[in-house]
């Protein structure tokens, strides 16, 4: 994949300000309105790539989906493991632990968000809710879908926003029919 896309699928920093110009633009012309539409979009494209890579993996032959139903904590991990691999980006942490897959980015590790954010004034109350963490979400969902009465529960459990030094960290919790 090219450093083109939008979210967490753009991995060149012009494309992470192109993105972030149209969210400020329309942020700026909406006020606060913006940001569940925001999120609305976000969550969608994360949905459209965790069925796009779906579709990748069977046509490839490589999607097993009775060992999501059989090890679904297992899978979710392999899944956000295989984005990152398939996206090239900066590499996150990815480990399961109690039933929750955790996400960290180091923070000695490049986050383009954060360079591009130096360069595009988004206000950044709400940039990872909406950008980065709705889009997430919306991939995550996908797994959801597939079988039937598994939930997975998101919340971030640290962000480097809170202070010099701080990881972000997401967390999955993977909650089993």
């Amino acid at each position: 994949m090219t450093g083109s896309g939008r979210g967490l699928q753009a991995t060149g920093l012009e494309a992470k300000l192109d993105d972030l110009r149209g969210v400020n633009a329309l942020q700026v012309a909406c006020g606060d309105r913006a940001w569940p539409l925001l999120r609305k979009q976000y969550l969608a494209l994360g949905y459209s790539e965790g069925v796009a890579r779906l579709t990748r993996l069977a046509a490839a032959g490589d999607l097993d989906s009775t060992s999501l139903a059989a090890d679904p904590v297992e899978w979710a991990r392999a899944w956000l493991q295989g984005f990152f691999d398939d996206r090239r980006g900066a590499m996150p942490e990815i480990w399961a632990e109690d039933g929750t897959v955790f996400l960290r980015t180091k923070e000695c590790r490049r986050c383009l968000t954060l360079e591009a954010e130096t360069q595009e004034p988004v206000p950044h109350g709400e940039i990872c809710y909406a950008y980065c963490r709705a889009w997430a979400e919306g991939y995550m969902d996908v797994l959801t879908d597939l079988v039937p009465g598994l939930v997975v529960h998101y919340h971030n459990a640290d962000s480097r926003r809170t202070g010099p030094g701080h990881d972000c960290v997401e967390a999955f919790q993977v909650v089993t029919p």
